[in-house]
């Protein structure tokens, strides 16, 4: 398995050669180049949708809570889309 750095100096696992789809605010923040506030702010403003994951309780231990992840999570993907639909044309 590969070992890559992030941006913010976190190591990933990246077996599979992918870049992680899913970022948490900070790495989401360094992959645009700007603030965790100003990141919070695209998402309070709904610009940035908020990704949660669904989990479930372990039947036999009984750990875990139904319902969603606590973690904020940010599609790649739609970063990439704010990037494209923010491009301006200078004359």
């Amino acid at each position: 398995m590969r070992t890559d750095r992030s941006t913010n100096g976190e190591s990933t696992a990246t077996g599979n050669g992918l870049a992680p789809r899913l970022l948490d605010r900070e790495t989401a923040a360094a992959y645009l180049s700007i603030s965790v506030d100003t990141v919070d702010r695209l998402v309070q403003s709904g610009a940035l949708h908020v990704v949660r994951l669904p989990v479930q309780r372990d039947r036999k231990t009984g750990l875990g809570v139904r319902g969603t992840t606590r973690r904020i999570l940010l599609d790649r993907l739609e970063l990439d889309r704010l990037v494209d639909a923010s491009r301006e044309v200078l004359l």
